[in-house]
């Protein structure tokens, strides 16, 4: 496989009243070409800093990191984004939408940050296809509702269709499934597979959600306290656990995650 994302050496600190605190201690994580690699970890391990440095919404000195023939350093606050490789699905779909403009209105305005102005024509084809990939019913009624008019799981589905928008060669989740039922996960996770497979998409998933990554990701980072503590391959992670907070997590940390991780197995 092509090596499509490499992070080497991330480190982010802040200081507060004086005193330094790191949040990552020299992370490396890689993604290649249509591949599909999970980041886990608890709430607080570093998972959506290490995503927010990477979209440089967080800025960062000494890391190398580069993105298919790109390497930047932080500095460029979100330069992947506007090369229209990256597209990012953010952890709560109720916070990501304008709720004073319609589903349609979202669509436009990331096709016009990226692309410029393009005719609606080509809009209206773009945001259909998108639509599709995502397994949705392109039609006025939806395009045309406002975010309160949504469930939480049409609003995931929708986040999909808006990454899927721009064409992107890398789709970053944070939590993708943290606000959905087993079964509409399970289908969210279901629709990752099939667009890598189809379009040759390759997905990095930063989630607590073990089931998950199980189920869809070739490979894993455990991450703790700032720290992968294990990766590999998923089946040798999860079947041979080195680490003793990966082993935490695969006795079911969470609580009721024995039973989810039961119910993804079942077929």
């Amino acid at each position: 496989m092509t090596n499509l994302l490499r992070i080497n050496n991330l480190c982010v600190n802040y200081s507060r009243s004086g005193v330094k605190k790191s949040i990552l201690k020299g992370v490396s994580v890689s993604v290649n070409s249509g591949e599909i690699v999970g980041l886990i970890g608890e709430s607080g391990s570093g998972k959506t800093t290490l995503i927010d440095s990477f979209l440089g919404i967080i800025k960062f000195r000494g890391a190398e990191v580069s993105f298919s023939d790109m390497i930047f350093d932080g500095m460029e606050e979100k330069a992947l984004l506007h090369k229209r490789a990256v597209s990012y699905i953010p952890q709560d779909p109720a916070v990501s939408f304008d709720p004073l403009k319609n589903i349609n209105f979202n669509f436009c305005e990331i096709i016009k940050l990226k692309y410029g102005s393009l005719p609606k024509s080509k809009i209206d084809t773009m945001i259909s296809e998108s639509l599709v990939k995502a397994h949705l019913n392109p039609e006025k009624r939806l395009l045309h509702s406002f975010p309160h008019e949504l469930s939480g799981g049409m609003k995931q589905r929708i986040l999909l269709a808006l990454a899927l928008v721009t064409f992107p060669k890398l789709i970053i989740a944070d939590e993708p499934t943290s606000n959905l039922d087993v079964l509409i996960a399970r289908k969210l996770a279901e629709r990752f597979s099939e667009l890598r497979e189809a379009e040759g998409i390759s997905f990095l998933l930063a989630t607590h959600n073990i089931a998950l990554v199980k189920l869809i990701c070739s490979r894993v980072y455990v991450l703790f306290k700032g720290e992968i503590v294990e990766q590999g391959e998923s089946k040798a992670v999860f079947n041979e656990p080195k680490h003793p907070y990966t082993k935490l997590l695969l006795n079911g940390a969470n609580a009721g995650e024995a039973e989810v991780f039961s119910f993804f197995e079942r077929e």
